[in-house]
Order: C-alpha cells, then sequence, then structure tokens
C-alpha cells in the first residue's frame, strides 16, 4: 500500500514481528531492483504497541504528528478485527476505510461500518468496510 499513499503507519505488538521488518524491507528492494521494477518509496513507519490503546495513538502523533482521526485507512489481519473494527466506529473520522485480511465466505457486520466490497481481491480473503459520513 505505500506505493499509493503519503504516509503508511503500522502498528506491532511483537518486537520480534516488528524487528523482522528491515531485512524483510531490504530483501524485498533487492529482489524488485533484480527485476528492475519499482522499489517502494521510503514512507512507512512502523511503531512497537497495542493498537487499540489511546497511549500508542499518543506515541505516534508526539513522533510524526498524526492523529488517529486523521487516518484515511486502517488495515488489520483478523486477530482483534471486531474491537478494532468498534474502535474506528466511534473514533476514526468519516468515511475512514477499514480493510481486513484474513477472512473466509463468512464476513462479520460491524456497527458503525458498511461492508463496501466484500471480496476486495477476489480471494475470499480481504474485506473492505467504510465509516459513514455521520
Amino acid at each position: 500500500m505505500s506505493y499509493f499513499v503519503k504516509r503508511s503507519v503500522g502498528i506491532e505488538i511483537d518486537p520480534e514481528i516488528l524487528a523482522e521488518f528491515s531485512p524483510r524491507k531490504k530483501e524485498l528492494t533487492h529482489r524488485l531492483q533484480s527485476e528492475n521494477l519499482i522499489q517502494p518509496p521510503d514512507n512507512t513507519l512502523l511503531f512497537n504497541g497495542n493498537s487499540l490503546e489511546a497511549t500508542t495513538y499518543e506515541h505516534i502523533e508526539n513522533t510524526i504528528n498524526v492523529r488517529f482521526e486523521e487516518i484515511d485507512l486502517f488495515y488489520t489481519y483478523i486477530t482483534l478485527h471486531d474491537l478494532f473494527a468498534a474502535k474506528i466506529a466511534e473514533e476514526a473520522k468519516p468515511k475512514a476505510l477499514y480493510l481486513v485480511y484474513g477472512f473466509s465466505k463468512i464476513l462479520p457486520r460491524y456497527q458503525g461500518l458498511e461492508l463496501l466490497i466484500p471480496d476486495v481481491a477476489a480471494q475470499g480473503i480481504v474485506a473492505l468496510y467504510g465509516k459513514g459520513t455521520s
């Protein structure tokens, strides 16, 4: 996603998984380079924290001056998807999008969010929800 957004901000609770980012990005960059493909932009910032806690977003705001309410697109794997959806429905700005990876054919409904695209990648595993304008 970093190719088409101004800034990509990630939150990972597990420091070991977070530590894999730099070597994996380097590996990806080398592979893309060897194939003469476009390199990912240097616009991805990762933070260690809990995506449900206000202190995580306070740290992000203090570090890069981006508040939760300013984010356009949220993304998560299926873990805690329902709790994160509730946070987005309550605190995100109107028209914010929520992309959830890891579903099968049964898609949940979230109060305050509308199912926009039930099968984003035509693979039956990614769904896109949106927050209304109110």
